[in-house]
């Protein structure tokens, strides 16, 4: 095809000539569709995927895109992608690589010069800049052209080489990748730049895999070796690719001192890389950077820069280049600074190397510090870590802290101090008087919970900018009077020893004075109100202080919050000139009164409980953005001037009991945005009308006499969300659907709500509807398909017997909730008629429903279905079809009486499923096998009568099966080994099964001791098991581990807590919760204690708490690989009769978990009579009983409850039965041989006998 272009060419060369020229012009173009290697593409398809839809190659206009991220993590291997792929759909194409090192090399002319010989094909002198930008121009305005510049240092770069979008023709598309973000948006739209993101832990795992045993899957003993380094490499796919040969081939030992070099020494290839980021930083930037990598990282950015500020450096413009270069992030979550791991510690490498002594945070450096092996007189910036202590007391500390003479910082760890332990370490420290000075040219320091009663007399802070004494024990500061000449910020809040403030007349530039917490602060000094800088006081909870002092001549303040000041019998009164008070909140249930007058400048006002308040002023109101009201219980009603407010953008008003009615006036409040009431009880009556053409949010909530809704007048389109929860209306306004922006409209709880308007579809922005609860409500609008857009459709509780036919045109539809009140679920039977309709569901919930015909046969339809519950529906079989649900991850088929068995087949991705307990436990193994994701299964009785002897023995069988099954999967394929899935089981009804060896009762929070050898390479993980009690709505268990290490303690958790059991109903019934915790979960939170936690071993507590607070009963179990396999073993040998022996509690000395040996004795006894349902055989051993089921007639759970019946006296706990004949066998030679062992075995070694063998 392409040899067609070659027509008309003259051929006037040899013919050898003419065919090496044509071959020159094809075979390039040949090969440009070819793809890169599939390996080193590992995670980057998700971003490229949105990297194309930013380029839209379909569109005919000119586009630049930007591509912007750390060194090394990815944009050079994206763009090449890019490239390849799409060059051969335009004219030309080029793609520049190392554009910013090309340029300090060869100059920007060369760079045009390429440019053009790339995309016009001629090799055109350039004299200049200006001239190359010009031919550029001229030249590639009427062409289609891909042109790709990798690695831009420099704004010229872009402006110089692919100026705007007008140099090139129709359909051109420019890619351009830097590591300085305020380069690309000088140049690009904003929308158009993607910031390249790390890979994730699997992502890495597998490019790890790829490179360093060139396959995607590790050998087996490598795998934590593996996510060690991966962990090391943080997401980075440079690191990644750099390391994995370093590893190939090697042995364990040699990965393991491989991975300790690294940890101390960086890989010099990696750093080089990342080194280059740092290119045209200035002093405070690299200062700034040098700081947070070794002091600051996670730390809050408010926090930073106050520090930063204290020393003199421009830190607001400083850290938003660091960011813009890509060696710091900015978490909008928690508002704290981040910085990647290998950034770190090549800012800490710099700091060894470059900037000797200047910050020191390390442990072994602190230590070295004081110990006078590292030099004091260059030290900046000090950081006293988490679990330090003065460990020699032959160390005079105040002469080390005398000689840092350049010390500007002194910040010890958060709660170094915390622990009994350190206080009183701390105490003794400072009764010694061994910290009696400290540098005066300190401008910052921070000691939480600082322990002495005084701060050293010898100390002169005449530089201090910032003192933070958090949770201190503070009676004053100095004995004497000092002068804090520079101090700006003073934090002593939760000091409990703090009575009376200092003076501040010698703090003449304080600007922040935070007393919060401080509960028996009694007395402020009165030179507090002459603070002319003071910008923000914080007195929130100092419950004790019953007045404060006049506020003379604290014009600069902008923020007071006296919130939890319950003894505050007035506020403050205001002599001076206050404009600049923006924001006040107050808190006491004693004051009457505000006298405000003066605050015209106040623009945030919130109000907490104050009691007998009953008005507030209309004087303040002008400027007020944000009125507040929750609690004030004598407030009847609210100043008819807020419609002359100009400013009022949000109006909150919770808990005002003698609140009737909102002011008319408020009805045509213009720029009001946020409109919320809540539990006012007495609220009757809103405005007739309202036209407030600025609100987007109106909430409503547990106002049970408001009986009306305001007619909608004017336009209101801005209106987003409107909730009105359990009101006592009747009816919407038809005027309701004017509200055409509207995409929330919640109607949860409104019992009387008896119809909807049929202008409500009229709505076609809706995107959620909720009725849940409108138990009066009979019908939905006939058109309700038109709202095209709805997702969220939530009709539980109701009284609409069958959605309208126009429902199926809801094809955006996510989520169908519908369900019948309690009452009516033996109603007419509700069909759903072509649900392949509703092709975009996710959730689908048909609960308590009358469902003759059962589910429809095209249920496979719904390919983006992940949770479908039927739960007490009247079905009597789920459709084939259930099996083609690939992304079904929930099934709920509780209390579906009618229903008898589960499909052959179920969804391969089922992770949880909740069942009766006759559908779960015929189908174990099949459940845990075949569905290859399952983590939960929640069993209901769905109502059975069992008797309790029969229920505890139920199951205890069964959560041996299920634990049994659950564990053999777990160590039977890499497929589960490398996901380390956690489970869990919930059943209604029983006890803690006997092989949780370590019980509790009565408790809330359990910890059991660990031997100290309890981590082995073979330890799977931690059962647990929880009885809770009726009413639980979330009973979520928190697994911790505790270390303990000289004194110190620290704790090992969980992110986030695990649930382990989460009812379908609102009142969960007592039960019985088990769950598997892989220790993975664990390893990945592994945090080292300095050099002193080296291993899990270090770890010697395991503690279990639930969040609801309520005791229960627990059960604790330790899970190893090999007593697993020997599990497995056994049943095998004992599958043919299916004969599990039911131990008694035999021969138990247990001192500590984990380091159990077991010994068992057993006798097996020929059954005679096949007539006699069981045999017993008392072993003459010491507590040695067994019982052997042999009649194959009798039901499994029938002989159970025989058994455990007939032995109730000799106090035998069944756990398994047989349900087959025994075989006859000699056991005689076994026996001998067992008592030959445990004769020679010393009594002392004797442990607990578990279940599984151990």
């Amino acid at each position: 095809m392409e040899g067609c272009i070659c027509r008309g060419w003259k051929i006037i060369r040899d013919e050898v000539e003419c065919i090496n020229k044509v071959v020159d012009y094809i075979l390039p173009k040949s090969l440009q569709v070819i793809p890169l290697s599939s390996g080193s593409l590992v995670g980057m398809e998700p971003q490229i995927g949105k990297i194309i839809s930013l380029l839209d190659t379909e569109s005919n206009d000119v586009r630049s895109i930007g591509l912007w991220g750390m060194s090394g993590i990815g944009k050079t291997e994206i763009a090449s992608v890019i490239y390849e792929r799409y060059r051969h759909q335009f004219e030309a194409d080029c793609f520049l690589g190392d554009v910013g090192e090309m340029y300090l090399k060869k100059g920007l002319t060369w760079l045009q010069q390429a440019l053009i010989h790339k995309l016009l094909g001629k090799n055109i002198p350039i004299t200049s800049e200006r001239e190359g930008a010009i031919i550029i121009k001229n030249g590639l305005r009427w062409k289609k052209v891909l042109v790709i510049l990798d690695d831009v240092s420099h704004l010229s770069q872009l402006e110089l080489i692919v100026g705007g979008t007008e140099w090139f023709g129709r359909g051109s598309r420019i890619l351009i990748t830097t590591r300085d973000k305020h380069i690309i948006i000088a140049h690009v739209k904003e929308d158009k730049v993607y910031e390249v993101q790390l890979l994730s832990e699997n992502d890495a795992l597998e490019l790890f895999y790829v490179h360093a045993f060139n396959r995607n899957s590790p050998e087996r003993d490598f795998e934590e070796l593996s996510r060690e380094v991966v962990k090391y490499a943080d997401g980075l796919p440079l690191a990644l690719k750099v390391l994995g040969p370093s590893f190939c081939g090697r042995n364990k030992e040699q990965w393991r001192d491989i991975i300790d070099r690294l940890k101390k020494i960086p890989n010099d290839d990696i750093l080089g890389k990342l080194k280059i980021g740092l290119d045209g930083l200035n002093r405070d930037e690299m200062r700034i950077f040098l700081d947070i990598a070794s002091l600051y990282n996670y730390k809050s950015m408010d926090h930073v820069a106050l520090i930063l500020k204290s020393c003199g450096i421009h830190q607001s413009i400083g850290i938003s280049r660091l960011i813009e270069k890509s060696l710091l992030s900015f978490s909008r979550y928690d508002y704290t600074f981040r910085m990647h791991s290998l950034i770190r510690k090549m800012g800490e490498n710099m700091l060894r190397e470059e900037y000797a002594n200047s910050r020191i945070w390390l442990h072994e450096e602190v230590n070295d510090l004081f110990a006078g092996k590292l030099k004091t007189k260059k030290v900046e910036s000090l950081w006293i870590p988490k679990g330090f202590d003065f460990e020699d007391d032959r160390v005079n500390h105040s002469k080390v802290f005398k000689r840092m003479k350049s010390l500007q910082v002194l910040i010890l760890g958060e709660t170094v101090w915390s622990d009994f332990l350190f206080l009183v370490m701390a105490e003794t420290i400072c009764s010694r008087s061994i910290i009696t000075c400290l540098p005066s040219s300190l401008r910052w320091i921070e000691w939480p919970n600082y322990p002495s009663r005084l701060l050293p007399e010898r100390f002169e802070p005449s530089h201090l900018v910032g003192l933070c004494l958090k949770g201190s024990r503070l009676v004053e500061l100095w004995p004497i009077s000092k002068r804090l000449s520079n101090l700006k910020h003073l934090d002593l809040s939760k000091s409990l020893g703090l009575r009376k403030t200092p003076s501040f007349g010698d703090m003449p530039n304080l600007e922040r004075l935070i007393l919060e917490g401080c509960k028996n602060l009694e007395e402020v000094h009165s030179s507090l109100g002459h603070c002319r800088m003071l910008t923000s006081l914080n007195l929130r909870g100092c419950s004790k202080l019953k007045k404060l002092p006049k506020f003379v001549s604290m014009e600069s303040l902008e923020t007071l919050n006296l919130r939890e000041c319950t003894s505050l019998r007035k506020f403050p009164k205001i002599c001076g000139n206050m404009q600049r008070l923006s924001e006040l909140y107050v808190e006491s249930p004693w004051i009457r009164s505000l006298p405000l007058m003066s605050l015209s400048g106040l623009s945030k006002l919130h109000l907490y409980y104050c009691e007998d308040l009953e008005s507030i002023p209309d004087t303040i109101i002008q400027n007020l953005r944000y009125l507040d009201i929750l609690g004030c219980n004598k407030l009847a009603t609210l100043p008819n001037s807020l419609s002359e407010s100009e400013q009022l953008e949000q109006l909150s008003i919770h808990r005002c009991s003698r609140l009737v009615e909102l002011p008319i006036s408020l009805r045509v409040q213009r720029k009001l945005v946020r409109l919320a009431l809540d539990r006012c009880e007495n609220l009757k009556k809103l405005p007739k009308s309202i036209q407030m053409e600025s609100l987007g949010y109106l909430g409503i909530y547990n106002c049970p006499r408001l009986d009306t809704f305001p007619e909608i007048n004017g336009d209101m389109r801005c209106l987003k969300h409107l909730t009105v929860n359990s009101t006592e209306i009747r009816e919407l306004p038809s005027s309701i659907g004017n509200l055409s922006g509207l995409n929330t409209l919640n109607l949860e709880g409104c019992e009387d709500l008896a119809s909807l308007p049929n202008s409500l579809c009229n709505l076609t922005n809706l995107q959620s509807l909720i009725l849940y609860g409108c138990k009066k409500l009979e019908n939905l609008p006939e058109n309700i398909g038109d709202l095209q857009q709805l997702r969220l459709l939530d009709a539980r509780g109701t009284a609409i017997s069958q959605p309208p036919p126009s429902i199926i045109k809801l094809g955006k539809l996510w989520s169908f909730r519908f369900s019948h009140v309690v009452q009516l679920q033996h109603s007419s039977s509700f069909v759903l008629h072509q649900l392949s309709a509703l092709s975009s569901l996710t959730h689908l919930y048909l609960n308590n429903l009358n469902m003759l015909d059962g589910l429809p046969e095209d249920l496979g339809s719904l390919h983006f279905l992940e949770y479908l519950n039927v739960s007490g529906s009247n079905i009597s079989c789920l459709p084939n079809s259930i099996n083609e649900l690939l992304c079904l991850e929930c099934l709920n088929v509780q209390f579906c009486k009618g229903l008898t068995e589960l499909p052959g087949e179920l969804p391969p991705n089922l992770r949880v499923l909740c069942a009766d307990y006759h559908l779960a436990l015929k189908s174990i193994r099949d459940l845990v096998f075949k569905c290859v994701n399952l983590e939960e299964i929640s069993i209901s009785w769905c109502g059975h009568e069992i008797t309790e002897c029969r229920t505890v023995t139920s199951n205890q069988v069964n959560v041996f099966k299920f634990l049994h099954h659950f564990l053999r999967r777990s160590i039977q394929n890499d497929f589960f080994r490398q996901r380390w899935i956690r489970f869990s089981i919930s059943f209604p009804q029983g006890k803690i099964p006997e092989f949780f060896t370590y019980q509790f009762i009565n408790q809330n929070r359990i910890s059991v001791n660990l031997n100290p050898s309890w981590y082995t390479d073979k330890f799977m993980g931690f059962s647990v098991c929880y009885q809770v009690h009726g009413g639980e709505k979330d009973s979520k268990v928190t697994p911790t581990l505790v270390c303990r290490l000289s004194g110190l303690e620290t704790l090992l958790g969980s992110e986030d807590p695990l649930c382990l059991y989460e009812s379908p109903n609102d009142n969960p019934a007592p039960g019985m919760l088990f769950i598997y915790i892989p220790f993975q979960i664990f390893r990945d939170h592994f945090k080292p204690l300095g050099t002193k936690a080296k291993n899990p071993n270090d770890y010697c507590l395991f503690e279990v708490s639930v969040m609801s607070g309520k005791e229960g009963c627990w059960g604790i179990r330790l899970e190893y690989e090999n007593k697993v396999r020997r599990w497995r073993r056994k049943q095998r040998v004992t599958q043919s009769p299916k004969l599990h022996p039911v131990p008694q509690k035999d021969n138990a000395v247990t001192t500590e978990i984990g380091c159990s040996m077991a010994f068992k004795q057993q006798e097996h006894s020929s059954c005679t009579s096949s007539s006699q349902a069981f045999v017993e055989n008392n072993i003459a051993t010491e507590r040695g009983l067994h019982l052997y089921y042999e009649n194959k007639d009798l039901e499994v759970d029938q002989a159970a409850t025989v058994v455990q019946k007939e032995h109730e006296s000799q106090n035998v706990e069944l756990i398994g039965v047989c349900d087959k004949p025994l075989r006859k066998m000699d056991d005689a030679p076994r026996k001998r041989k067992k008592k030959r062992k445990m004769a020679g075995e010393n009594e002392n070694q004797r442990a607990c006998m578990t279940l599984i063998g151990s």
